[in-house]
């Protein structure tokens, strides 16, 4: 084997490096970097934790200390032994702490049994030591008695701490005694077997800690598929549990690496007994979810009458299925436990027993573009980087709300759950991780976050792994395959910003190498050869970030690995249900927090769902009528979102389906209250997306007009250009209408100074306000609403600038052919009839109306 270097992360004798401590002098602990409120190892004691190797030492010597129970020999010469006529308690006692000392001096071996056992024995000391004080003065073998008891409690603490493989000195848990307060059960779902628990202050006058706390127990098999890719497992081979998978360590390992770090993110946590079962305790945190979720009533359907057993006694909860009763009934409530699935059946089909399934009831507006709220996301993903956690997701992500030095509101971060992490392998090099595609685990703990903070990034740089073992070593994630794979990260970590720190851009690369096959290409055409893989390799770029701003905001929702994106993401999925379920709903909250989520993003989300324009027109509808545009970045944002959703690769449609639908949806996401001038803004928007035609101007001309309707003529000032180019709008008297032509000229303004919007304006202007009129006094036999037909708006999907401008150039005696090549190429399914209708109208604009009003 190579001799061991202690900064080559990957040398061959890692596992053998694993105890090794760079020097005596090495604090474990940075004292200024203890400002934690908990109990933690950082804050509890930081300066008598001391150099790294004498906690090494103090590890090993307690790890295998002997019972602080008395023996039997100890007691003997002790001269404590009991009596034989009137010790009986007493006896009692001692029998119970000889019995614990034949269980094996192991901290994971029986250890319900030996809870159970020391719970036991702690009610039978602390009934003895209810006789004291004595009636009369204690003799000396009733003094020697009583010592024994307070020893034996002592040590019935100490063997506690061991159950976990924590002594006093190195972190606070919390045991039943501290208990204020239990409300048992007090979540559902998943999370139906906790408990929150109220502990009493440490001292007098101390506010009490609220916490959650989660039992360790062997009969908790862990499910999760992240925990089982990312070898969060038994190192027997078996099936795990949350006891053996060592959970509640993991948990408090996660709280202290981040206190380690100095974020501040994770709410404190620490080991914990309660109901003689050992858990994690974490500090009780009230914030707001990406989303929130409410019951709702499914229709009666016969198909789930198999599963109704077990939807009532609560074994679907962790799919999001309950019941109801129609009318509150204390006495059927008491039954329904002891209830055949016939019984329940019966219930069911009378319609007193409704099936209900939780779902997304509401999203908050949550805007995360405070600088203080993208640090934090930031420096969440790095923490779950470093601390291996495989199974992040948006439902344990509070955002709390805070105020800044400003006095400007903005969210903070808080990290629950944290159970699985230190995981023992990490994504670029697991292939069965690639296949874990649930769009709301927002981190696999494989790769150096692209965004860091530099003031972040200068504390990690300083860290040592030595810190992160002594962690590691406390909290018993010793396995040589955690070891590796947290040392690994580090290592990449550290080094990635090393070279950005000392880069003039703040940037670096790194380069991994990933276990998962990717298609061989030939380097000259790029093309994949046939049956030719080799692994995957991809290089990230990492940059530092001195100030987070608006900038910094758009990149990372345009990085769809940072956490800003994967929260921006969910919270549009989880809009695209309530689409389904509340479309009203949905509508309300596509109102208030369009501008939040952002056009780009949401219609990449949705652009890559075939039925998402059916879908949003019915959301849409519901919006039009609540949305009220108040400036040019609202309208881009609008146009951005229908162009983006309509050119969208996974749409599949043709240029001409591209302007119909992009025609359709634009209205309704401008809102009936959209003013002219916007729509004039509006239709350069889509000029420059190469969307604007006739199709686009006679679609919002209506919403202009309507506006217009309230606008008092007397403060209509037309402008130059409206004035100079639309000379058939200023005639006296009611023709065209008033609002018309304040329509138009708003538009106009709005347009200004973009010629081609604007001749499209002067155009749909020209043929509705006096073409179309014209047409028909002169010819009265004409009995179709010609500007209705379908001919007619086929026809205006092909008048685009470009067109418009051909159409204007060609001479009289070539216009219907024009007409005829720019709007009816493709003929079919169209009306012969109306066809000749519609040309015969253009040709007479073209042809005449357009020369008179030169």
């Amino acid at each position: 084997m190579n001799p061991f270097n202690p900064y080559d992360f990957n040398s061959s004798g890692v596992l053998t490096s694993i105890c090794f401590v760079k020097g005596d002098d090495i604090e474990s602990i940075r004292p200024e970097e203890s400002k934690s409120k908990g109990y933690s190892i950082r804050a509890y004691n930081p300066n008598g934790a001391g150099p790294l190797k004498n906690v090494v030492q103090a590890y090993n010597e307690n790890h295998f200390a002997g019972n602080p129970l008395p023996a039997r020999d100890v007691v003997q010469n002790e001269g404590a032994m009991p009596g034989y006529l009137f010790d009986g308690a007493y006896k009692k006692v001692l029998d119970l702490a000889f019995e614990y000392d034949e269980f094996p001096r192991n901290n994971t071996k029986l250890r319900e049994e030996k809870i159970a056992q020391l719970a036991k024995m702690e009610t039978v000391a602390n009934n003895y030591l209810e006789q004291y004080p004595l009636p009369a003065a204690p003799s000396e073998p009733e003094i020697k008695r009583y010592n024994m008891v307070i020893k034996i409690l002592n040590g019935i603490a100490m063997e506690k701490r061991f159950l976990f493989g924590i002594t006093e000195s190195y972190g606070k848990i919390y045991l039943p005694e501290d208990e204020q307060d239990v409300r048992e059960n007090f979540a559902r779902g998943n999370s139906a077997s906790i408990a929150k628990v109220t502990y009493k202050g440490k001292k007098s006058g101390d506010d009490p800690f609220v916490a959650v706390f989660k039992a360790s127990t062997t009969d908790q098999v862990v499910n999760a598929e992240a925990a089982k890719a990312f070898g969060i497992t038994d190192h027997s081979g078996n099936n795990c549990n949350s006891e053996t998978a060592r959970l509640t360590h993991r948990s408090v390992y996660f709280y202290e690496l981040d206190l380690l770090m100095g974020m501040g993110l994770t709410p404190p946590t620490f080991y914990a007994i309660h109901n003689g079962q050992p858990g994690s305790c974490q500090q009780f945190v009230e914030g707001q979810h990406i989303s929130e979720r409410g019951s709702v009533d499914l229709p009666y359907d016969a198909k789930h009458i198999d599963t109704l057993y077990d939807i009532v006694h609560g074994e679907l909860l962790d799919q999001g299925r309950s019941f109801r009763l129609q009318a509150h009934s204390p006495a059927l409530e008491s039954q329904l436990a002891t209830m055949s699935n016939e019984e329940l059946k019966e219930l069911y089909d009378a319609g007193n027993l409704v099936l209900t399934i939780e779902q997304v009831s509401d999203i908050p507006p949550l805007d995360l573009r405070h600088p203080k709220t993208q640090k934090a996301l930031a420096d969440a993903q790095l923490l779950d980087h470093l601390a291996g956690s495989v199974d992040r997701n948006l439902s344990n992500i509070f955002f709390v709300p805070k105020v800044d030095e400003d006095g400007k509101a903005y969210y903070g971060i808080q990290l629950i759950d944290n159970d699985l992490c230190a995981a023992a392998a990490n994504v670029h090099e697991n292939e069965e991780a690639h296949s874990l595609t649930n769009p709301f685990r927002i981190n696999m703990a494989g790769r150096v976050p692209n965004f860091i903070d530099r003031s972040t990034a200068k504390r990690l740089k300083a860290m040592s792994f030595e810190e992160v073992y002594e962690l590691l070593k406390l909290h018993q994630l010793v396995d040589d395959t955690e070891l590796v794979s947290q040392r690994e990260r580090l290592r990449h970590c550290i080094d990635a910003i090393s070279r950005a720190l000392n880069s003039f851009s703040g940037k670096a690369q790194v380069v991994y190498q990933t276990s998962v096959k990717e298609p061989k290409r030939d380097e000259a055409t790029g093309e994949e050869i046939p049956g030719e893989f080799e692994e995957g390799k991809s290089t990230e770029t990492i940059s530092l970030i001195n100030e987070w701003d608006e900038e910094t905001y758009q990149n990372m929702l345009k990085n769809e690995d940072t956490y800003l994106f994967k929260a921006n993401n969910c919270r549009i999925a989880e809009l695209s249900t309530i689409m389904e379920s509340n479309p009203e709903k949905a509508a309300e909250i596509w109102a208030t927090q369009f501008s939040l989520m952002g056009a780009q993003p949401m219609a990449e989300a949705y652009g890559k769902h075939r039925r998402a324009i059916a879908k949003l027109q019915n959301v849409l509808t519901h919006y039009r009528k609540k949305i009220i545009l108040e400036n040019p970045s609202d309208i881009r944002r609008a146009c951005d979102f229908v162009h983006t959703l309509v050119k969208h690769p996974r749409q599949k449609l043709t240029p001409d389906e591209q302007q119909e639908k992009s025609d359709l949806l634009l209205p309704m996401m401008l809102g009936d209250k959209v003013s002219g001038q916007h729509i004039g803004k509006a239709l350069n928007w889509c000029l420059k997306s190469k969307l604007l035609s006739a199709s686009t101007v006679m679609a919002l001309l209506p919403q202009a007009t309507k506006m217009a309707e309230d606008s008092p003529v007397a403060q209509w000032k037309p402008s130059e250009t409206f004035m100079s180019e639309f000379k058939f709008m200023n005639q006296e008297g009611d023709f065209p209408p008033v609002p018309a032509r304040i329509a138009l000229s708003q538009c106009v303004d709005g347009a200004a100074p973009k010629r081609e919007s604007i001749a499209m304006l002067r155009f749909c202007g020209l043929l509705a306000n006096c073409t179309v009129p014209e047409y028909r006094k002169n010819n009265k036999k004409l009995n179709m609403d010609i500007m209705n037909c379908d001919e007619f708006k086929h026809a205006m999907n092909f008048i685009t600038p470009a067109t418009l401008k051909k159409l204007l150039g060609s001479p009289a005696s070539k216009c219907r052919t024009v007409i005829e090549d720019v709007c009816f190429q493709n003929k079919e399914e169209l009306n012969q009839k109306n066809i000749e209708a519609v040309i015969n109208l253009l040709s007479y604009h073209f042809g005449v109306v357009e020369h008179k009003n030169l």
